[in-house]
């Protein structure tokens, strides 16, 4: 059933104008919010069709092939899908195997990596899509209109081969694994507010581990600063040096390998006093997250550990952490905070050469990408919904003034979680849009999530974020060529462990020496790579 193109137009016109609203509302508004109509005219076909897919199955997972979402799914759209399931732990051998052997599905809907879109893209495993998503995609072409650094992402060769999951809340944009912490009991017990410079940050480590910060009468068990150190990844302490990742990042334009700036040396610096002075855990290089996991849990760490609520289920200590500010220094004097793409791996569409009827696929997918289709993705089954269990589901109210509240309804004794009770229902990952509004669904039944999706905007982390280095900005040549340097990154993050821990002197000397290594090694021609895949993404 095609789409017209008035239509398409209307909901870009809608949508522009639902961010110019929100932006001109309090500060810590998402401008990013979301509403994708309901816009696709049900059942998609009068006869039942049926598509193989080939799925990573969760433990969480029940039966795939007859759940409640299958059903309903087959119910409303015609499109019944036939699960092959693959248990999770040995998804990516099977899927390489699959792909590389041509026993693989007409469609998939996870369990994909951009390399994959890339690869089996320009093989013609993957079909392109573009065409199929003018045709019968109006939601589709609303959100690449809405996010052009996602279509500059999904762009490979001039053709789109996979289609993501979008995540548009301000806590998604932030990121669970970017979202760092700080005690504020233990803020309130030395008598001091949360730090927003470099300075104010050590005079907080400091007092965390000189005056009992926990008040358990011990003055020794502090752990002021803690993580699983990530080459690759975000450190709180880093945004005071002006970077938003360990390793690559984007700066007036032009692409940075990290370990090799000036201001990186000063990160190191200031990471080996807090080491030296036992601020920073002396097991930061070589803890497990587990291991952080349980330190966690027993209460002694100050700040530095993502959003604690993975770590712990004690409520009490759970409400003790609060998100962190970004920082500022006398080497950067502007907040930032890495943005993490609206554009989400975890459930990507493609769609194969083996599929029948891939236009029935993309409308689908467009069905999806609505409100709808999202809510009974994400949201899982409505209250009644599932006659078997008429007790579950969630249950939506709308109050006089117009203010909707959810409540969540599932077995408590079966399931841990209402998240829980929706994998067990459904698929979970498979491409959606995450709206606030779904989002309120999700987080805001849950006041302990609410409280924490509040604080990742008042935080000022979302008004600082800044996007680094984009996702799947490499052709297949240059990743070809990016794996013969390898070695500069292993290097880097050996002698990162060797200065932050002392075991060698941070010297104009030693420093010298570090950067002409990585010259030896290619740094420059890698860094080319880097800037001219940049430049051909912005390109786009």
């Amino acid at each position: 059933m095609k789409r017209t193109l008035s239509l398409v137009l209307c909901i870009a016109l809608l949508l522009s104008m639902g961010v110019r609203a929100l932006a001109e509302e309090e500060p810590h508004a998402n401008p990013d919010t979301l509403v994708l109509p309901v816009n696709q005219e049900l059942p998609l076909t009068d006869e039942t069709v049926e598509v193989t897919v080939m799925f990573p199955k969760l433990i969480s997972h029940g039966d795939l092939n007859d759940n409640w979402y299958v059903n309903q799914l087959e119910e409303k759209t015609g499109i019944r899908l036939v699960i092959t399931p693959v248990e999770e732990a040995g998804w990516t051998e099977r899927k390489n195997l699959a792909l590389a052997s041509g026993d693989y599905s007409e469609i998939f809907l996870a369990g994909l990596t951009w390399n994959d879109a890339l690869v089996y893209g320009e093989m013609g495993i993957f079909q392109p899509l573009e065409d199929l998503i003018a045709e019968y995609a109006p939601n589709v072409m609303a959100l690449l209109e809405m996010y052009p650094e996602a279509k500059k992402t999904l762009t490979m060769d001039g053709h789109i081969y996979v289609l993501p999951t979008w995540s548009t809340p301000a806590r998604e944009v932030i990121n669970n694994e970017n979202r760092k912490t700080i005690n504020t009991t233990w803020l309130k017990n030395v008598g001091m507010e949360m730090p927003t410079t470099l300075d104010e940050v050590y005079e907080v480590l400091k007092a965390f581990k000189e005056q009992d910060a926990n008040g358990n009468g011990d003055p020794n068990d502090e752990i002021p600063y803690s993580n699983v150190y990530n080459g690759e990844g975000f450190e709180w302490i880093l945004s005071a040096f002006g970077y938003v990742n360990l390793r690559h990042d984007v700066k007036d334009g032009r692409y940075v390998y990290v370990p090799a700036e000036e201001n990186y040396r000063h990160y190191l610096e200031f990471m080996n006093k807090l080491y030296t002075e036992e601020l920073l855990d002396p097991d930061y290089f070589t803890q497990t997250l587990e291991e952080l996991k349980i330190k966690a849990a027993s209460g002694v760490i100050g700040s530095g550990v993502y959003y604690i609520t993975d770590f712990t289920t004690d409520l009490e200590l759970k409400m003790q952490y609060s998100n962190v500010s970004p920082l500022t220094s006398e080497y950067n004097d502007t907040p930032c905070w890495p943005k993490y793409s609206v554009e989400r791996t975890d459930a990507m569409l493609a769609i194969t050469d083996k599929c029948e009827h891939p236009e029935l696929i993309i409308q689908l997918l467009d069905y999806w990408y609505s409100e709808e289709g999202s809510f009974q993705i994400k949201g899982g089954p409505k209250l009644g919904e599932i006659a078997d269990e008429p007790g579950s589901g969630y249950e939506k109210t709308v109050a006089e003034d117009g203010t909707v509240t959810y409540q969540q309804h599932y077995d408590t004794d079966t399931f841990k979680s209402f998240a829980a009770f929706r994998q067990y229902t459904g698929l979970w990952s498979i491409p959606h849009v995450y709206t606030d509004e779904l989002n309120e669904l999700v987080v805001g039944a849950d006041s302990e999530r609410a409280r924490s999706h509040q604080e990742s905007i008042d935080s000022g982390c979302y008004a600082a974020l800044r996007l680094g280095y984009p996702n799947a900005a490499f052709n297949i040549e240059e990743t070809e060529a990016l794996a013969t340097y390898t070695m500069i990154d292993t290097y880097a993050e050996q002698m990162t462990a060797k200065f932050v821990t002392g075991e060698e002197a941070l010297t104009d000397e030693s420093w010298a020496a570090y950067l002409a290594t990585l010259e030896g090694m290619g740094l420059e021609e890698r860094n080319a790579i880097y800037q001219a895949a940049l430049d051909r993404w912005n390109g786009q």
